[in-house]
């Protein structure tokens, strides 16, 4: 609903009966055991008093639909009004009770696939649940004891119910905070008021010239799709008619000499073709929408991104500032919506099982905000990862200061460090056994060609090159004679 209404709405807690089944001496036994609830209530079904700008200020109607078996469950149930119930049941007997029933109600049961006369097809019941402040006078009307009721002129907070003319229920409401169990948030929010605006309010001027776009581009495309074709009607032949199709033959009385020489009985021409000026406009409007929504494309996974996207590192950078705009919503859900509900929540519990909390409890909803630290700390510590990987600050950091990052690093991503980065101890042994093995490495280098404690002759007792090319060529061939003759040759 957040971003489809200009509002969205949970309720709760609401404490009903819960049936399960659970085995017992390997025999079925069913049991009906109280459970809290949080809904989703449609924003067709919520009225709240005119003039509210909070919840707090405010009292609900909240329109709801029961069956005649649930409303038969509650009859005996303490606080229910059996015989108003009973006359209630004899009303909808036939067809239920539709009392709000008009025309958005078709289309609505349309749109969510639902029943599109439910006037006749249905047996539901129309309630209206009624959250806020009434009159002590009013409710000993409506049968509450003195004893519950000690000051006619007090307002009371109450929940009651509301079918056709009989309120089937009056309850008095134990929240302590006075506050009715609604929360209520929008997409973007209005200053000092409950209802805000929801994707298609701000899209509504985009969406409605790209519609528009769209409808030219396809009208035209139509229109150009062929050639269009001028007639003169005055040199047709009777019975001739506008028919076309492949291979016709037109039948005309046309003179060229009693016309001029461009006139012609039929002529042909080809419309212009215009949809690529039609798409970019409509694409620079889509593009404007992004804008205006703060949900890029490339956001929902499209892979045609410019400029700085064209990178991981800049598609990233891209994505972390269009989120603020959605971070922001998160932020609003937090405030209005989970923040709310803790505390009704919490307030619940201190009033029905005293002993879980001392009630000098604080609660505080970190939610997006820790989210976002948290990813940001994440982002700082890799930079700081890669900044440090060089071997100026390896030498500053030494082996173990460097697992120690990583292990930092590795927590916050949610990996096993344990079983990736070794321990100190571990790590000392491992440079151990590096140093003993280096030690042992370097004492006895191994001789590479030949005796390295000889040295060449001096340059006036060497050979000159021809003897020296000859007596090796001599001890190879046996000849002494000619060089490069082979022996027996």
């Amino acid at each position: 609903d957040l971003p489809i209404f200009p509002f969205a709405v949970m309720k709760g807690p609401e404490v009903r009966m819960h049936t399960q089944t659970k085995w017992v001496d390997k025999k079925p036994v069913v049991q009906s055991i109280p459970k809290m609830f949080w809904k989703r209530v449609s924003p067709f079904d919520m009225y709240w008093s005119p003039g509210a700008g909070s919840v707090p200020q405010a009292e609900f109607i909240e329109r709801i639909k029961l069956t005649r078996k649930e409303l038969a469950q509650v009859r005996k149930l303490p606080g229910y009004n059996a015989e108003a119930i009973d006359k209630v049941l004899e009303m909808a007997y036939v067809d239920g009770l539709q009392e709000w029933w008009d025309t958005i109600d078709s289309a609505r049961a349309e749109l969510e696939d639902r029943e599109r006369w439910a006037r006749t097809a249905t047996s539901l019941i129309d309630t209206a649940e009624f959250t806020g402040h009434i009159s002590g006078k009013l409710l000993l009307q409506w049968g509450k004891t003195p004893e519950e009721v000690p000051d006619e002129h007090e307002e009371y907070f109450v929940t009651a119910w509301l079918i056709d003319r009989h309120v089937i229920k009056v309850q008095m409401n134990p929240a302590t905070n006075q506050r009715a169990p609604y929360y209520i948030t929008a997409f973007e929010q209005i200053p000092g008021a409950l209802i805000g605006y929801g994707l298609p309010d701000l899209l509504e001027d985009v969406q409605t010239i790209c519609n528009a776009a769209a409808r030219a581009m396809v009208n035209n495309a139509s229109i150009a799709s062929g050639p269009q074709v001028v007639i003169n009607d005055m040199v047709l032949q009777p019975g001739e008619t506008d028919d076309m199709y492949p291979w016709k033959r037109w039948h005309v009385n046309f003179d060229p000499a009693l016309s001029s020489a461009s006139a012609k009985p039929i002529e042909f021409f080809q419309p212009d073709m215009n949809a690529t000026e039609l798409l970019g406009v409509y694409k620079e409007w889509s593009i404007m929408g992004d804008e205006i929504s703060a949900i890029p494309r490339y956001m929902t996974g499209s892979e045609k991104v410019g400029g700085a996207g064209r990178t991981a590192s800049g598609l990233a950078m891209l994505m972390g500032n269009a989120s603020k705009t959605l971070q922001n919503v998160a932020a609003s859900i937090d405030r209005d919506v989970i923040g709310p509900i803790l505390h009704q929540l919490f307030d619940m519990i201190m009033l029905t099982k005293p002993g879980v909390f001392r009630g000098d409890e604080c609660i505080v909803v970190k939610g997006v905000n820790h989210a976002v630290k948290r990813e940001q700390d994440r982002m700082r510590q890799l930079e700081f990862l890669q900044l440090t990987a060089n071997p100026i600050d390896m030498a500053i950091v030494g082996p173990e200061g460097r697992a120690n990052i990583l292990r930092s690093v590795a927590q916050n991503l949610g990996l096993e460090h344990e079983r990736t980065v070794p321990d100190d101890e571990e790590i000392r042994a491992n440079l151990q056994q590096q140093a003993i093995a280096t030690a042992q490495g370097t004492a006895t280098p191994p001789a590479q060609g030949g005796d390295p404690s000889q040295t060449p002759a001096p340059k006036e007792q060497r050979a000159p090159p021809e003897e020296a090319r000859r007596e090796i060529e001599a001890d190879f061939t046996g000849v002494t004679g000619r060089p490069g003759m082979r022996a027996g040759g």
